[in-house]
């Protein structure tokens, strides 16, 4: 927990003779069971929110329906089991949520540039954050809909869930106005109190590109979603302006050309880092 970031490649590297030997299966969850900020290192921990629902794939996929049963009588929570594991890294966890609504804080960002505040990441959300969100949202999901359509036994369509019902799905009551996606994360207990990935210097505040909403977010997720793209032939437009804005302040390159092949590409949780070339290779148990 989380599955995502590549989990599946690391455990097929790491466990491959327990995997073949079929005494070993590999879980993963979408989404994190629990959000929490330490307040005081190694003392204290607040838990601002325990999650509703789960989804969980497996390697290999056969024994997913055994895993998420099993999941769910641990969690006493509902667990969805997705058929193949692509569709956790398909997933629409915190590289779908955290990445629009970076851009659209600071896409003008320049160096040099000082904002006067750091404010709250969620109560402050506005459309502008949605529509971001949802461009990527709709690029993850044409993502999967076209390998279903190319490999049918891959999965189902609802198993990679829209950004907008799974937020709230995963938080139930604690979303108190569900009525849009901005009002649903506005007003979502969940999520209070969050600032946003900033530090603070002379004259105020600067985006934190060394905070784990870049360093995590990007490499580890929307590198997953733009690996996996290029291998099923989707173009993403929305994906693409947003890292290759913020590669830069982060001093990486992952995209180049519009193809994830810049030169940091190894360091990412991608496909193609852990030497995948084709989606039918990507598809293999």
């Amino acid at each position: 927990m989380p599955g995502q970031g590549g989990a599946d490649f690391v455990a097929k590297a790491c466990l491959k003779d327990q995997l073949a030997s079929g005494t070993t299966t590999m879980a993963g969850v979408v989404p994190m069971p629990l959000n929490c900020r330490i307040t005081d290192w190694g003392k204290r921990v607040e838990l601002a929110a325990l999650k509703e629902t789960y989804d969980l794939a497996t390697v290999p996929a056969k024994n997913v329906e055994v895993a998420a049963k099993a999941f769910s009588e641990l969690m006493n929570k509902p667990c969805q089991a997705i058929g193949n594991y692509i569709g956790i890294g398909l997933h629409c966890s915190n590289p779908n949520l955290h990445p629009g609504r970076l851009y659209r804080m600071w896409s003008g960002y320049a160096e040099g540039t000082v904002y006067p505040e750091n404010p709250l990441f969620y109560e402050t959300w506005d459309d502008e954050s949605t529509e971001w969100l949802m461009k990527i949202n709709d690029e993850r999901l044409k993502i999967w809909k076209t390998i279903l359509d190319k490999y049918p036994d891959t999965g189902k369509v609802e198993q990679v869930p829209h950004m907008f019902p799974h937020i709230k799905s995963i938080y139930g009551p604690q979303v108190k106005d569900p009525s849009t996606f901005t009002s649903a994360i506005r007003t979502c207990d969940g999520y209070k109190g969050f600032k946003c990935p900033m530090k603070e210097v002379d004259g105020g505040w600067v985006p934190d590109f060394e905070n784990r909403y870049f360093t995590e977010d990007i490499p580890e997720g929307v590198a997953m979603y733009k690996g996996i793209a290029d291998l099923a032939g989707v173009e993403t437009p929305a994906i693409d302006e947003i890292v290759c804005f913020f590669q830069k302040f982060m001093g990486k390159e992952y995209i180049k050309d519009g193809k994830l092949a810049g030169a940091n590409v190894s360091e990412t949780k991608s496909p193609q880092a852990f030497g995948v070339t084709s989606l039918e290779q990507l598809l293999q148990d």
